[in-house]
């Protein structure tokens, strides 16, 4: 088979296990009537949690015997650029400053204000599990097996389709941040922040260290209260444009 017969092969079987168990786990949460919550005890966290884990596990089994220690040190221990780190943390609270200007830009608006969601100190405990879950599956073996047979902008297109379908089933979870969201701030969100993803990879691979920042630090920034209802369609267009921007200068061949 041809190299990139066998990168096809390995994202086939990668998405195939990634979302069918993810979709097993989150949708027995839907099945099941169980109500999503941050009780650690409850059989609906439970559930949660490990399908959070899938795309790590799947990316870990998959690397040959040998490779998977070099795989998660390569991710986890090579150090990255500190502008690069900054970049990570401050993309989410930008998109969010763009959008509040947006809307200052169309008349009086109510300035934001600092709101901590409940249970955000245990949100941000558990981003270390919701960051690892998914950006070593995602971005640690996802991402480059695509980069091999296309371009990083269809690459990232490609990956933005299928992380928002890997989060369909918590959208019929009562209870959980997808099930109240906007589509359309959910699609323009994943799209924006799958185009962050890979320009912050190609900058510092085979590190995944900006990824993990950069997911944590926009999972947290949503949760300050700094945004509401009246701001959902100017955070839509914030998002879009760094998208859009973000796609831009990305290079167009896959390397």
């Amino acid at each position: 088979m041809t190299p990139r017969g066998n990168h096809l092969r390995a994202l086939a079987t990668f998405l195939t296990v990634t979302i069918a168990a993810t979709f097993v786990l989150h949708g027995a949460i839907a099945a099941l009537g169980l109500e999503f919550s941050l009780d650690l005890g409850q059989a609906a966290m439970h559930l949660y949690l490990i399908g959070l884990a899938m795309p790590a596990v799947a990316a870990v089994a998959m690397q040959r015997a040998g490779a998977r220690l070099a795989f998660l040190r390569g991710s986890l221990l090579t150090p990255i650029r500190r502008s690069t780190l900054t970049a990570a943390l401050l993309a989410q609270p930008l998109i969010i400053f763009l959008a509040w200007a947006m809307m200052a830009a169309t008349g009086p608006y109510e300035a934001p204000r600092f709101n901590l969601s409940p249970g955000f100190a245990l949100i941000a405990a558990g981003q270390i599990w919701v960051v690892l879950g998914e950006e070593l599956g995602w971005r640690g073996f996802a991402l480059p097996r695509l980069l091999e047979v296309m371009n990083a902008r269809l690459a990232t297109l490609a990956l933005a389709a299928i992380w928002g379908l890997w989060h369909a089933p918590m959208f019929f979870v009562v209870g959980s941040l997808q099930a109240g969201a906007s589509p359309w701030l959910f699609a323009a969100s994943i799209c924006a922040w799958a185009s962050i993803h890979t320009a912050l990879y190609l900058r510092e691979r085979p590190s995944l260290l900006a990824n993990l920042v950069f997911h944590a630090a926009a999972n947290l920034a949503l949760n300050l209260g700094l945004t509401n209802e009246r701001l959902t369609p100017f955070l839509c267009a914030a998002y879009v444009f760094t998208g859009a921007a973000t796609l831009f200068f990305l290079r167009r061949r896959a390397t």
